[in-house]
């Protein structure tokens, strides 16, 4: 059997379901930008990669809010942008990829929330830093903003074909 890295593995599994189901070309930048998502969050410290300034992680989406606020936690916009990019990547993480198991996740102040309307919110906040550094990422988080339901779909596919394999 041959060894392939993590991205080269995704890419394939993915590749159907991208170029078939979405028609999404090889060329479009969500591409690797997700597909990088799932090779980052195959470590939970990615998963949990939000911080409080003590260094513990924060694993409730309403600290995690609070974290990107900048009335509140946030200390800088970046910090703003940043927190709110990795809600959107956690919750297409988990809504699309891990669907199945959102009654066990969400517990708490977190069952008040509504995942799919957080990400899309939460992607359009850390979209509008369209200057740079962020200009080129920022129309990828638009586009994962505005068709938040079609790239959840396109995970919860890939999910399926992942553990047919």
């Amino acid at each position: 059997m041959e060894l392939y890295d993590l991205s080269t593995y995704f890419d394939e599994k993915l590749n159907r379901v991208w170029t078939d189901e979405m028609g999404l070309s090889e060329s479009h930048p969500t591409r690797p930008y997700v597909r990088n998502l799932l090779v980052r969050f195959v470590s939970m410290d990615s998963v949990y990669g939000i911080r409080r300034r003590g260094g513990e992680p924060v694993i409730d989406l309403a600290e995690m809010l609070a974290e990107g606020d900048i009335r509140q936690n946030a200390d800088s916009f970046d910090r703003e942008r940043q927190v709110h990019k990795h809600i959107g990547d956690f919750l297409l993480f988990w809504t699309g990829f891990f669907s199945q198991s959102l009654d066990r996740i969400w517990a708490g102040p977190d069952r008040l929330l509504q995942p799919d309307a957080l990400a899309r919110e939460s992607y359009a906040i850390a979209a509008s830093f369209d200057h740079d550094p962020y200009r080129e990422e920022s129309f990828v988080l638009s586009e994962l903003s505005d068709h938040f339901d079609l790239y959840q779909y396109g995970l919860r596919r890939a999910g399926s074909e992942l553990k047919a394999s």
